[in-house]
């Protein structure tokens, strides 16, 4: 590779090479090679109308890579026996959604009916608990969310459906946290 030119080329498997149409003059020359060592040579004299031999040897170099730290959950969490989702403020901002209602209704398992009550797995609207911060806001009438949530006000939505722990009390059917 000629930098100064923005010229270069590849070799052929013995290693041999040419660039043509090369200005004269003196310029550097760049060799590359992924596992070796680049070699810089300089001022090479290039001359007209004639082929200037240039014999390089690489040496073997180790490649270096940053440090990749790789964390994941399992899969199935044997210490479980609900479907959890999360969803994070992240998550929430790129998702086509204008209300929480709209968030939760994308989870599997729940569906929304025609006066807006939220079913999970099937069981009935006033089986689910809502939560904020760990404060149950379910309406004691109708078993709906008691409070409006702005969507920009959530930093992490939770949706437990199966079973669950006696501190979610008389949820029968699934958590909104």
């Amino acid at each position: 590779m000629i930098p100064s030119l923005s010229l270069g080329t590849a070799s052929n498997l013995d290693g041999n090479f040419v660039i043509l149409n090369i200005p004269p003059g003196k310029i550097d020359v760049n060799f590359s090679m992924i596992g070796y060592a680049e070699i810089r040579i300089e001022n090479v004299t290039i001359s007209i109308d004639q082929t200037t031999p240039l014999s390089v040897q690489l040496n073997v170099e180790a490649i270096e890579g940053q440090a990749i730290i790789v964390r994941n959950e399992r899969l199935i969490r044997m210490d479980r026996t609900n479907t959890e989702a999360r969803i994070t403020a992240e998550e929430l901002d790129v998702m086509p959604v204008t209300d929480i209602y709209d968030v939760i209704k994308l989870q599997g398992g729940i569906t929304q009916d025609a006066y807006g009550g939220i079913h999970i797995r099937g069981g009935r609207s006033s089986e689910v608990v809502y939560m904020v911060d760990g404060v149950s806001m379910t309406d004691s009438y109708d078993g709906g969310l008691s409070i409006a949530v702005e969507n920009n006000t959530i930093q992490e939505l939770q949706v437990i459906s199966g079973t669950f722990n006696a501190e979610y009390g008389r949820a029968m059917s699934g958590i909104i946290n």
